[in-house]
C-alpha cells in the first residue's frame, strides 16, 4: 500500500509523460498482483489511457481488465473521452478504430462500431479499412440506405477504375432493387459506366 502511495504521488509530479505512464503501468501492477485490486488496477491504467490512447501496453492491460471486470463499455466510453483531447488525424483514427473493435468484437454494439467507423474515415477520408468494416456492419443489419451511400464513397477512395466502375455498379443495383429509386439508380449506373 505505502509503494501504491509513493508511485501515485510520483506520477502526479513527473513532468514526463513517458515516466507518469510507466509509473501509473507499475500501479496498477502494485495493485493488482501486489494487493488484488483490480478495479484499482483498471483506474490506474485508465488514468495512462487518457493521457496516451495508443500506449500499447497499456490498451492490452486495459482491454484484458475490462473484459475480466465486464467493464467493456466503461472501457469504450474512456476511449471515447480520450479521443476528444487528440489533435492528430492520424492519432484520432486509430482511436477510432479502437473504439469500432472493442463495440464490435467485444460489446456486439452494430451502432457504436459504426459510428466509430464512420469518425475513422472523417479523420482519415481514404481509410479503407474503416470503410470495409462500415460495408460488412450495414449488409449484416441490412442498413442499405447507409450502405448505398458509403460504396458511392468508397469509389472516391480508390484509384482503380475498374473498383470505381465495380463499387459504383454495385451502389447503382441496390438503388435499383433494394430502395427501388429509379433515378438515383440511373444517375449511379451512368456515373459508373462513365469512368474510363
Amino acid at each position: 500500500r505505502n509503494l501504491v502511495r509513493v508511485l501515485e504521488i510520483q506520477s502526479r509530479h513527473t513532468p514526463d509523460l513517458r515516466r507518469k505512464i510507466e509509473l501509473l503501468h507499475e500501479i496498477a501492477t502494485a495493485l493488482e498482483d501486489g494487493l488484488d485490486e483490480p478495479v484499482g488496477a483498471y483506474e490506474a491504467l485508465c488514468r495512462a489511457l487518457a493521457d496516451d490512447p495508443l500506449d500499447g501496453e497499456t490498451q492490452v492491460r486495459s482491454q484484458r481488465l475490462a473484459k475480466a471486470l465486464g467493464s467493456v463499455d466503461d472501457l469504450v466510453g474512456r476511449y471515447r473521452a480520450a479521443v476528444q483531447t487528440v489533435q492528430s488525424d492520424e492519432t484520432k483514427n486509430a482511436v477510432f478504430h479502437v473504439i469500432a473493435s472493442l463495440a464490435e468484437n467485444e460489446l456486439g454494439d452494430a451502432e457504436i462500431a459504426a459510428d466509430a467507423y464512420q469518425q475513422a474515415i472523417a479523420a482519415s477520408p481514404r481509410d479503407v479499412a474503416a470503410a470495409d468494416a462500415l460495408e460488412r456492419i450495414y449488409t449484416r443489419v441490412a442498413d442499405y440506405s447507409n450502405l448505398v451511400l458509403l460504396l458511392q464513397r468508397k469509389v472516391e477512395m480508390t484509384d482503380s477504375i475498374p473498383e470505381k466502375r465495380e463499387l459504383g455498379m454495385r451502389a447503382a443495383k441496390i438503388w435499383e432493387e433494394v430502395l427501388e429509386d429509379a433515378e438515383k439508380a440511373i444517375e449511379a449506373y451512368g456515373h459508373a459506366l462513365a469512368l474510363d
